[in-house]
């Protein structure tokens, strides 16, 4: 692929930008139980994955112009940039599962040893840059201890406390951590559930993106595509309730604190601190078996710690409210349709070095699409509108705070009118 990131102005991203990834994974995994209520399971992951990226860096004149006779100097530099890295990983996991009626536990291993290769060159820019090659092999290491437990007590009440020991190694960037979870889910009652969670974690670099351990604590996620070795702390609260057999609303407020590590220049191992907030209620409406009604607030802040470094492009604070509300009807023959209308409103900041534009923007956008289902559950063929009336607009997606592990995410916005026609077939 190319440049998939949305930077607000969509006039920048590169058209240079190449990314080529070449990845095999095998998978080998057992079940075993001796009794009802006991449970043992392995997996075992292999992969081999090449990845190669191209680009031409933009990079600001950091010299001053010089006075005549001497020619005017460019305010940019173009600098053709060569990436490469492979890498081979295996991944070991165990896991024993007890479960009974008021109580469950969940203890597994997970270890694994990803052997890197990394390559770069970067070409000369005179008399400013020189040129620069380098080469170096390291190995990602993780070793993973966990323990869940589920306690339902009193009955309409479940606790879940757990403990998780996480050992991770790469290069000059190191992290031994013991991470408390502990939640809680209250039926209060027949239609009202209270969930809340406060939990560490310590993102792997899981191979595939997969894993046995529990990625949530009393329905809060608590794997991200943040950074490998990143250090997060999750606080959490919500509140589900069905009002009647036709209405559900709900609310969810979430803070997270992040420790990203990085490799300075000089081989040093350092962390940049980000915090995150999270705002969400929503309503849902099914008037009749045909029809589903639904609308959303949802608010975004994101505070970030960026290098005072020339062409960091990293936010330093992004604020996004959006407000979605959509219409669907579905008929027994098959036939289904929807509309949706999104307002958005953001403000993106960054530091005065930053090559990239920061700014505010509001706009609203309506969706649409068609469809039908195949008898007997054998597919499904539809049409999307995305961005129905062509509205432009100045967006910054997620691609800031995001690994890029696996398949890179596409904003859910785009500037543009986009038509996706979609075949799915089941055999």
């Amino acid at each position: 692929e190319g440049d998939l990131r949305l930077n607000f102005d969509p006039d920048e991203f590169s058209k240079d930008r190449e990314r080529k990834v070449n990845q095999d994974t095998a998978r080998l995994g057992m079940r075993y139980s001796p009794t009802p209520k006991h449970d043992l399971l392995a997996s075992f992951i292999y992969t081999n994955r090449n990845e190669k990226t191209e680009d031409i860096k933009q990079i600001r004149n950091p010299f001053p112009p010089l006075p005549p006779p001497f020619p005017p100097s460019p305010a940019m530099f173009s600098i053709p940039l060569k990436a490469e890295i492979k890498q081979d990983t295996p991944q070991g996991e165990a896991q024993y599962v007890y479960h009974d009626g008021m109580f469950n536990v969940v203890n597994g291993i997970m270890v694994y040893a990803a052997d890197s290769e990394r390559t770069q060159e970067q070409k000369a820019v005179p008399p400013f840059f020189a040129m620069s090659e380098s080469e170096e092999n390291f190995t990602i290491w993780q070793q993973t201890l966990y323990s869940y437990a589920n306690i339902s007590f009193p009955e309409n009440v479940t606790w879940t406390v757990g403990l998780a020991y996480d050992n991770y190694d790469e290069d000059k960037i190191s992290s031994e951590k013991l991470s408390p979870k502990v939640g809680v889910r209250w039926n209060v009652t027949d239609g009202i559930a209270f969930r809340a969670a406060a939990f560490q974690s310590v993102k792997p670099a899981i191979v595939a993106s997969q894993t046995l351990q529990p990625t949530e604590v009393a329905g809060f996620n608590q794997v991200f595509d943040d950074v490998n070795g990143t250090v997060s702390k999750r606080a959490n609260v919500g509140l589900d309730a069905r009002l009647t057999d036709d209405v559900a609303i709900g609310a969810e407020a979430s803070w997270r604190d992040l420790d990203v590590p990085f490799e300075t220049v000089g081989g040093k191992a350092r962390s940049l601190d980000d915090d995150e907030q999270h705002y969400k209620a929503y309503v849902y409406w099914t008037p009749d078996s045909n029809w589903a009604l639904r609308t959303e607030l949802s608010y975004d802040v994101f505070d970030g710690q960026t290098l005072t470094v020339t062409g960091s492009d990293k936010p330093t604070k992004v604020k996004t409210f959006y407000a979605p509300v959509s219409a669907r009807y579905f008929h027994p023959s098959g036939f289904f349709a929807g509309a949706a209308a999104t307002f958005v409103s953001q403000e993106v900041r960054r530091q005065k070095t930053s090559l990239l534009d920061d700014g505010s923007d509001k706009f609203t956008i309506v969706d649409a699409a068609v469809g039908y289902r195949l008898p007997m559950r054998r597919g499904m063929l539809s049409l999307e509108v995305r961005n129905m009336f062509d509205k432009h607009f100045n967006y910054q997606d997620d691609n800031y705070r995001e690994f890029g592990e696996g398949r890179p995410s596409v904003s859910p916005f785009l500037p543009e009118r986009t038509i996706i026609g979609r075949l799915t077939l089941n055999f």
